[in-house]
């Protein structure tokens, strides 16, 4: 049995070796997910530990299995269409485990189910946690260096002290911390624990502790530069005071666990290798073998289906263009803001300052023709906001704009300021036709685009306007009167195959 089950996950791994080695290299280059290279082989001494558990249960093939087989590979070839590489993994992830469920069954299954989920761990994902990891800390220290009477000023992920100014980027959310603690609970519960609520309760316990040690852990840097007149804090002093308050937390974590375990030691497996009845109930080694090549010719499909639907894809090669000014708008003319959303990879970078009575709006369309993994709408390089130049005021979520009586568009509002100038930006994105705010629908709706053998290319649609000496709510305004003018032009000049429209300008457009 657990020859079959080897050579299973090596003919998995063999054909989907693509994923595998992105998997890998995420694992190699991020500080992050470095803990991922070591996931499987802990999944892999798990089961072997179980081997003589393993020959005690039933080997009696699963449908169930099988189905989980096929949608395991739905998820990883949709995602692939899609170049959503953390799909792609967790259905690659998937598919050992189901395939071991469709052959062995579910007797099998369950004695090893543990090792199965624990194996999803390998995937590097999280990276969603980061934005409000980040708020939840900026807050967190702001209010404790409030209540030791330190003054304080936050603006966004910015806060400016007496003795000068911090920012809490991604690699202060603490989600590095986070998820090895989770995966370090869980293999600890697995050990310790015998009932489920304990296991999701000690989970629970541990990730609170360490969201809030890495709050005080940013307190803590930002209070000794402070008080050191920022002497100390900073470089080498804070790695050391975060590697102390990770610690800390780490111990805390499995001191409540060790309090509160079901047994001492690792979980024991049944070891005295004796034949049982179960072993009479399994199904004949013909058969077995049979529905063994229907699962083993069922992954390969995989690659062979992306390969074709790549080769079958269409290509349209539709541009995009400027709209031109309409109802007392003029323009477009070249872009004054020092605004620029980062897009590499995109095929166009449509750029335009509009006027009407003084007022500015300046438009942009990031457009791709075709993605691929790394050049893609949602993902890669692209930064909505470029870090370096501007920051995060205020992010107000996701609103409906009324176009017409019968038309509305959702976007999303951000306040930005770089120091010198505050913006107002609108921004949504245009994946076939359909508008969403969403990254995640937007990568939905291509792979569905994918699927259909439809593909017209995919924008990100951003306006943006200057705030000076007015409230949001009017420049808002602007932005939605320009919208109602000008929505229509924009996407009747977003794909163009071939005589150029009227309402479309040739001119202002940047690639």
């Amino acid at each position: 049995m657990m020859l079959m089950m080897l050579a299973l996950t090596i003919w998995i791994l063999l054909l989907y070796s693509e994923t595998l080695f992105a998997m890998i290299n995420v694992w190699i280059h991020s500080n992050t997910y470095i803990h991922g290279s070591f996931i499987l082989p802990i999944s892999a001494f798990i089961i072997f530990q179980k081997r003589n558990e393993l020959q005690n249960c039933v080997v009696r093939p699963s449908a169930i299995g099988y189905l989980l087989v096929l949608a395991s590979l739905f998820l990883w070839l949709v995602s692939s269409l899609a170049s959503v590489q953390v799909g792609a993994e967790l259905g690659l992830i998937a598919m050992i485990g189901s395939s071991i469920w469709a052959v062995f069954g579910t007797d099998v299954a369950r004695s090893i189910r543990f090792a199965l989920l624990f194996a999803f761990f390998a995937v590097p994902f999280g990276d969603f946690l980061i934005p409000p990891l980040m708020t939840w800390t900026a807050n967190f220290a702001v209010w404790a260096l409030k209540i030791t009477g330190v003054p304080v000023y936050l603006e966004g992920l910015y806060f400016a002290l007496p003795s000068g100014d911090f920012q809490v980027v991604a690699a202060c959310s603490g989600i590095k911390y986070l998820i090895v603690t989770i995966v370090l609970g869980l293999f600890f519960a697995y050990e310790r624990f015998n009932r489920w609520w304990k296991i999701i309760a000690f989970i629970s316990c541990a990730a609170a502790i360490m969201i809030v040690a890495n709050g005080v852990r940013a307190y803590l840097i930002v209070l000794t530069a402070h008080l050191s007149d920022m002497k100390y804090g900073m470089g080498a002093d804070h790695r050391y005071i975060g590697s102390v308050v990770f610690l800390l937390a780490i111990v805390l974590t499995f001191w409540i666990g060790g309090k509160y375990a079901d047994r001492i030691g690792l979980a024991s497996s049944d070891t005295n290798g004796t034949t049982t009845p179960a072993e009479l109930r399994t199904i004949r080694f013909g058969s077995k073998a049979i529905w063994s090549a229907v699962v083993f010719a069922s992954i390969a499909m995989g690659p062979f289906l992306l390969q074709r639907a790549d080769a079958e894809f269409p290509r349209n090669w539709s541009r995009p263009y400027l709209p031109v000014a309409a109802a007392g708008w003029t323009g477009p003319n070249e872009t004054v803001l020092a605004y620029n959303p980062v897009a590499p990879g995109a095929d166009y970078h449509l750029a335009g300052s509009y006027l009407s009575t003084g007022n500015r709006v300046e438009f942009h369309e990031v457009f791709f023709v075709e993605q691929s993994q790394g050049d893609e709408l949602v993902g890669g390089d692209n930064e909505i906001i470029d870090g370096r130049k501007w920051r995060l005021v205020q992010r107000y979520g996701t609103d409906t704009v009324e176009i017409s009586a019968e038309t509305r568009l959702g976007v999303k509002r951000v306040l930005l300021t770089d120091s010198g100038e505050q913006l107002l930006l609108w921004f949504w994105y245009d994946i076939g036709g359909w508008s969403t705010t969403s990254e995640v629908l937007a990568k939905v709706y291509h792979a569905v685009q994918a699927l259909m053998g439809r593909h017209s290319g995919d924008a990100l649609f951003i306006v943006v306007t200057p705030i000076s000496g007015e409230t949001v709510e009017h420049a808002s305004l602007r932005l939605q009167q320009f919208l109602r003018i000008h929505l229509g032009r924009i996407r009747s000049c977003m794909r163009v195959d071939s005589k150029l429209p009227r309402a479309c300008a040739s001119t202002g457009q940047s690639t």
